[in-house]
């Protein structure tokens, strides 16, 4: 049964102005969301005041049977908690877990590779990261899972601070490219919630003279002393094991952070992860003139 303040939070939020800019709701949208927001409450219930991402979408699950049904409902579910949080009733950030990268449904089921993961583990290795990981491991799950092109551990430890290029309408990056030489990138969009990722982890980032790194320049993903995570790769006989390494001591280590993943995390490899289905949305169309980076 759903509690009657909740409800009355919902009836002021279809009632009143959604937006300074676009006023208040239709006469349909305030009927739909209505409808759907008293069924989420009463599914949620004491879970409302801590959603997660997944039992958002399993409520979309139980509440509608289409695909565009469900993407409406987690749409209109989120709006409401931008609601809750302009008004102080849920915590700061609450509502970007929510709308940061969650996943359209889809028919495509198809099963994990060895050391990889289906659609929902890889839901709840993004949950675990945006829960409890720290901003440098949570930037390195989201690079893993990038849209519409996930990166290899190899190309996430070899991305350089300076090699950013910001645009108006996206952010692109000098990626080094799978086996072939340091030197050889090309320019690859990034997802927005990617971009997000590493900003939140730019001010934690440790830089050190000593190994390469400073505040404008250098491996972006850096250890605790300052070391690009990848080591000296120029130093070592085996680079993609030393990259690999990194990679897959973050995946493991943030796997382990969520009860459904722990008993298997130590079986996971950052590679298949980086085949898995990704949870990041990326819905611009405007990404196809990546090629050679400036030089």
């Amino acid at each position: 049964m759903s509690d009657p303040a909740v409800l009355d939070l919902v009836e002021a939020f279809v009632s009143g102005p959604h937006s300074e800019a676009s006023g208040h709701f239709s006469d349909e949208s305030v009927y739909r969301y209505r409808e759907v927001l008293t069924a989420y409450a009463a599914w949620a219930g004491d879970l409302l005041w801590q959603p997660s991402q997944m039992d958002v979408q399993n409520f979309a699950v139980h509440h509608a049977r289409a695909a565009a049904s469900r993407d409406q409902a987690v749409g209109i579910v989120r709006s409401f908690y931008r609601y809750l949080e302009g008004r102080d009733l849920v915590p700061a950030g609450t509502h970007r877990s929510l709308v940061r990268g969650w996943q359209r449904f889809t028919t495509d089921e198809r099963p994990p590779r060895p050391g990889g993961l289906d659609a929902a583990g890889m839901l709840r290795l993004k949950e675990a990261a945006d829960r409890h990981a720290e901003p440098r491991d949570r930037a390195i799950i989201y690079a893993l899972m990038n849209a519409p092109t996930q990166l290899r551990p190899g190309q996430i430890t070899g991305l350089m601070l300076e090699d950013r290029y910001t645009e108006q309408h996206r952010t692109r990056w000098a990626v080094p490219q799978k086996n072939a030489s340091r030197t050889a990138k090309a320019l690859m969009t990034l997802c927005p919630d990617l971009i997000w990722a590493i900003d939140e982890y730019l001010p934690h980032r440790v830089t050190k003279e000593k190994w390469g790194t400073f505040p404008d320049r250098g491996a972006l993903f850096t250890s605790r002393t300052g070391r690009g995570l990848g080591g000296d790769a120029d130093a070592r006989r085996d680079r993609r094991s030393s990259n690999d390494n990194a990679i897959l001591r973050v995946v493991r280590n943030v796997a382990a952070l969520h009860p459904a993943l722990k008993e298997t995390a130590h079986t996971l490899s950052a590679d298949a992860i980086a085949h898995s289905p990704s949870p990041l949305v990326h819905d611009s169309d405007d990404d196809q003139d990546e090629g050679a980076a400036p030089a």
